[in-house]
């Protein structure tokens, strides 16, 4: 039977315990909900955004810049 070199098995025993190691920081938080991301740990959101009845923040006023005529004549 082919035995792993001391390489493979220190390279395989590193990734075992960095996995272990986010794990438990990640799912592991005494005195903390059991999920990965706590209200903290996300972006700060302005309260305009949230308001669906603001339409507008930093619009400039519509405009057109191009009149479709079949012709001059008709406009």
């Amino acid at each position: 039977m082919h035995m792993p070199s001391n390489k493979v098995q220190l390279g395989r025993l590193i990734t075992a315990l960095l996995l272990a190691l986010i794990c438990q920081l990640s799912f592991g938080q005494s005195g903390s909900k059991s999920h990965l991301f706590s209200k903290t740990d996300t972006a700060f959101v302005p309260k305009e955004i949230q308001d669906p009845e603001c339409l507008g923040i930093n619009k400039e006023p519509y405009h057109a810049t191009l009149m479709p005529y079949a012709s001059q004549k008709k406009h």
